[in-house]
């Protein structure tokens, strides 16, 4: 039976958020984001800061709000390496608002480009992590 499904792990370097069977995953790929489905061609891509989307086997669909990173799709197996994932259901939107409030506070004191960056970065993950626990909350 499992061939008939994706095998996908989601790992991050403090630990591996997801190992399991799917149908399906939605990644947010740094030209386009892009769905593999069951015997997808062989591919690595990069991946933006963005919300990963998983078909369990059981029909269940996991969001995550993650990080920068990349994805491998070979014969069925998908890994994916990124800087941070957080579950749908882990993301407390009270705190990530608060955070999302600071950083902008940060950003408009800072005058160096490099660390403009960083926050503008930052935000964006924190506005993607807001996203994935309203939408998950509905």
């Amino acid at each position: 039976m499992a061939d008939n499904f994706l095998n996908i792990e989601i790992i991050t370097p403090l630990k591996t958020v997801f190992s399991g069977l799917a149908k399906s995953v939605n990644v947010p790929g740094s030209k386009s984001p892009f769905t593999v489905l069951i015997n997808h061609a062989p591919i690595v891509s990069s991946l933006d800061i963005g919300i990963i989307k998983i078909m369990t086997d059981e029909n269940m669909e996991l969001i995550y709000a993650t990080d920068t990173g990349f994805i491998e799709v070979h014969d069925n197996k998908v890994s994916i390496v990124v800087e941070s994932a957080d579950e749908s259901n882990e993301i407390n939107s009270d705190k990530v608002i608060k955070t999302i409030e600071k950083l902008q506070t940060d950003l408009e004191l800072t005058t160096d480009a490099f660390t403009q960056t960083k926050f503008k970065n930052l935000i964006k993950l924190n506005e993607i992590k807001l996203k994935v626990c309203t939408t998950a909350n509905n």
